[in-house]
């Protein structure tokens, strides 16, 4: 008998997180509308930790959970790629192992890939704080980017129709920016010029005890993300005002990081160690964003909260 097509496959690149891994795990398979034809897809970047034993231990029970190891580690960029290609899925779904689905989460995630699975827009799935299921139709680019922002950024947001990504040419191309998934997300909207976004808190976040990091923060999040939307900005898809913008809003988010990483100044929701790399940051920020207006009075802003923090602590 041959084996039906699953309609959706959860898509997770891992690498040495088995303690959150199971839990992701956990709440799939428990959940109610966890059905035959969703398929999980694990790609293991060649882990030292028991990440095998805990999804072996799953599969054994569920027959549509895959399991693959890397012979050695690729890249977690490539992983990316790799858990893709291994899916078989009509959607692929990127999940990251630290989150785990809410009660709701999983059958919103399915229904809306069975009610696009025609047309095949490009789809997303974000919270924006939202309480219940609400949908966000784009088609025009600079709309899109002015609404996401740096949100772009994050993993557990994108999914690929199986056909979209098969086809695309060069996955690989901004590998160096480590946001690879924008550079695909951005490359078909441009295409499709129709895009549909899911805000629905569907999954929750779950700690890990291992530190997080192992790049620079700084230059990641600010120098090579922004660089994956120049490129629209001289072919004129984007215009200069909506990268203003979008610069702005990436700078007002990672002076947020700037109090955490670098001057460490402690936030209630600063929950784990981090390890990041943190080369000249204050160069970082200038050389980004030194031509725009709005920087002199972000930066004295900026400044401004800082002197109160030290004068706080000096009076206490």
């Amino acid at each position: 008998m041959e084996e039906r097509q699953p309609i959706l496959s959860i898509c997770i690149p891992t690498y040495n997180r088995a303690e959150v891994l199971k839990q992701c795990l956990e709440s799939i398979v428990t959940n109610n509308y966890f059905r035959e034809d969703i398929e999980i897809v694990v790609s293991d970047n060649h882990s030292t930790d028991n990440t095998s034993s805990i999804v072996f231990e799953y599969s054994k029970h569920y027959s549509n959970i895959k399991y693959y190891r890397n012979k050695e580690n690729i890249g977690g960029e490539r992983n990316f790629i790799r858990v893709l290609n291994l899916a078989t899925g009509r959607f692929r779904k990127l999940h990251n192992d630290y989150s785990v689905f809410t009660k709701e989460g999983l059958c919103v995630l399915y229904n809306a890939v069975l009610e696009n699975i025609e047309e095949r827009p490009l789809l997303l799935f974000g919270d924006w704080g939202a309480e219940s299921v609400s949908k966000k139709y784009f088609s025009d680019f600079n709309d899109f980017v002015r609404y996401t922002r740096f949100t772009l950024s994050w993993i557990g947001l994108h999914g690929f129709w199986e056909s979209d990504f098969i086809n695309m040419p060069d996955k690989d191309r901004k590998i160096e920016t480590q946001f690879m998934q924008v550079d695909w997300c951005l490359r078909l909207f441009n295409k499709k010029k129709l895009l549909l976004l899911y805000e629905y808190p569907y999954v929750s976040r779950v700690y890990t005890s291992q530190p997080q990091g192992g790049y620079d923060f700084f230059e990641t999040h600010i120098t090579k993300f922004l660089s994956v939307y120049r490129e629209y900005v001289e072919s004129g898809d984007l215009t200069k005002e909506t990268y203003s913008y979008l610069c702005e809003q990436v700078c007002c988010f990672m002076l947020g990081w700037l109090d955490v990483l670098y001057f460490h100044i402690p936030k209630a929701n600063t929950k784990q160690a981090y390890s990041y790399e943190l080369q000249s940051p204050i160069k970082i920020f200038i050389h980004a964003f030194w031509k725009y207006p709005w920087f002199y009075y972000r930066s004295a802003k900026y400044i401004l909260h800082l002197l109160r923090i030290k004068i706080k602590n000096i009076l206490n």
